[in-house]
C-alpha cells in the first residue's frame, strides 16, 4: 500500500524514477524507490521521509492506508495518449476519489457498510444488452422519454459522477470501489468538466454499461457499452414513437431537433436509427459521408449545455462548517472558492461568539428575542457546525425562559 501511495504521488507530480533520485540527490537509487513501488521492500523512516520531502507531500499520507479498493473497469483514451501519461491521469483520478471517499465516510460512518452492492447483468448478445437497458430504465423508474439529467439519475443510484479537467485526449472512466472486506458497494463515473452536454451524456451512459454489464463470450466491451449507452439513452419505444419504424429518408432539421430534446448527439441518433434498422446501411452510411463533408463530425452545430454536479461542493461545505476539515484543504481538496471558505469559517466564529456570549444565562429580556431568532435559524441550517448547534440550542432555552420571566 505505501509503494502504491508513493508511485501514485510521483505520477501526479509527473516525476520519472530518475527525476525524484535527482531531487534527493541520490540519497535513495532509482532501483530502491522501484522495489518500494512495486512493494518488493518497504521503506524506513528516514526513507520515506525523504521520499515525502521530493514529492512535497506530507509524509502521512504514506502511513495510513485507504480503507478503500478500486477496480478499473474502464479508461478510455485516444491512441495519442502515451502510457505514461495515462498512468498519470490514472492516479491523479484515484486520489481524488480516495479523498472525496474519506470524507463521505468521515460525516457518515454508516453510509458505505448500508449501500447496498451493485447489481450485474450477464449479456451474450447485443439483444441482450437491448433488453437490460431497458430492464434498467423500468427498475430506476425512468420510463421511455428522455432523461432531462443524467447526472442526477446515476448519483440517485450510488454511482459517484465526478467531472474532471484532464487531457483533451482522455475520455472516460469508470472504477467499482469496495470498502474494507465488504462487497463493491459504489460505482464510480469520471467525464470531461468542460465537454458538451450530449458527448458527458454518452460517456457517463457508456461507463454504466461497463459497471453494470457482465460481458460474456466474445463480445467486445467498448461495442458493447456503446451499445448499451445507445439503448439507455434512447429506447426504442422513443426512437419509433418520435422518428417512426421505418424512415427511407430523414431531414436535419428533425436530427437537430431530436438531439435537442433527447441530449444526444446526431451521430449517436443516426447510429442507433441503423441498429434499430429504422433506415437502411446505405442511409446511415450517407449520412455519415454528409457529417464528414461538412465538418459535423468532431464537433456538431448545435452545443448542449454541459452537466455538472455539486454533491462534492455539499460534502465540503457541510465538512467545513462542522470542523472536519480546514479552509486549505477545501480549496485545495475539494476545489471550494476561497473567499466561500473563508466566509463559512468567519460566519461559525461570528454566531458562536453571538450564541456563547450572548445567550447564556445573563441574556437580557431586550436580546432573548434576537438570540431565540439567530438559534432557531442555526437549528434549522444543516451547515452549521455541531457546536454551533449545541450553542443554539441551548441559547434558544435561555432565550425562551427569558421571554416567559
Amino acid at each position: 500500500m505505501i509503494g502504491q501511495k508513493i508511485r501514485q504521488y510521483r505520477l501526479i507530480k509527473q516525476l520519472s524514477l530518475d527525476d525524484i533520485t535527482l531531487k534527493m540527490n541520490g540519497q535513495i537509487s532509482k532501483m530502491t524507490i522501484s522495489k518500494y513501488e512495486r512493494g518488493i521492500i518497504n521503506p524506513s523512516e528516514q526513507n520515506l521521509s525523504l521520499i515525502a520531502d521530493a514529492l512535497d507531500v506530507p509524509v502521512e499520507l504514506f502511513l495510513f492506508p485507504s480503507p478503500f479498493n478500486f477496480n478499473l473497469l474502464s479508461f478510455r483514451n485516444k491512441s495519442s495518449l502515451s502510457m505514461r501519461q495515462q498512468d498519470e491521469i490514472k492516479a491523479s483520478l484515484t486520489v481524488t476519489t480516495e479523498k472525496i471517499l474519506a470524507l463521505m465516510d468521515r460525516l457518515d460512518p454508516a453510509y458505505f457498510k448500508s449501500v447496498g452492492r451493485l447489481s450485474k447483468f450477464v449479456v451474450n448478445s447485443f439483444e441482450d444488452v437491448d433488453n437490460v437497458a431497458n430492464s434498467i430504465r423500468e427498475s430506476w423508474k425512468l420510463g421511455t422519454q428522455p432523461i432531462p439529467n443524467l447526472t442526477e439519475v446515476l448519483e440517485s443510484q450510488n454511482i459517484l459522477v465526478l467531472f474532471e479537467e484532464h487531457d483533451s485526449e482522455f475520455d472516460g472512466f469508470s472504477a467499482e470501489v469496495s470498502f474494507g472486506d465488504e462487497q463493491i458497494v459504489m460505482g464510480l463515473v469520471f467525464c470531461q468538466k468542460n465537454d458538451p452536454g450530449d458527448r458527458q451524456r454518452f460517456s457517463m451512459a457508456h461507463e454504466l454499461g461497463h459497471l453494470l454489464l457482465d460481458i460474456q463470450g466474445e463480445l467486445n466491451g467498448e461495442k458493447v457499452a456503446n451499445r448499451f449507452a445507445s439503448a439507455f439513452l434512447l429506447p426504442r419505444e422513443l426512437m419509433v414513437k418520435r422518428l417512426g419504424a421505418r424512415r427511407n429518408l430523414i431531414t436535419y432539421e428533425e436530427l437537430k431537433k431530436f438531439k435537442e430534446d433527447t441530449g444526444v448527439s446526431i451521430q449517436a441518433i443516426i447510429y442507433r436509427m441503423k441498429d434499430l434498422e429504422i433506415i437502411s446501411e446505405a442511409h446511415y452510411k450517407e449520412w455519415f459521408q454528409y457529417l464528414t463533408y461538412a465538418g459535423l463530425r468532431n464537433k456538431e452545430e448545435i452545443i448542449l449545455k454541459s452537466e455538472s454536479s455539486n454533491r462534492i461542493e455539499k460534502l465540503a461545505i457541510r465538512a467545513l462548517t462542522e470542523g472536519y476539515i480546514d479552509p486549505q484543504t477545501a480549496i485545495e481538496d475539494y476545489n471550494i472558492e476561497a473567499t466561500l471558505a473563508d466566509s463559512l469559517v468567519s460566519r461559525n466564529k461570528y454566531f458562536d461568539y453571538q450564541l456563547k456570549e450572548k445567550g447564556g444565562k445573563n441574556m437580557s429580556k431586550k436580546t432573548s428575542g434576537s438570540i431565540a431568532k439567530l438559534a432557531s435559524k442555526v437549528l434549522r441550517d444543516g451547515r452549521y457546525s455541531d457546536n454551533a448547534k449545541a450553542l443554539a440550542g441551548s441559547a434558544l432555552s435561555q432565550a425562551e425562559k427569558k421571554r416567559k420571566a
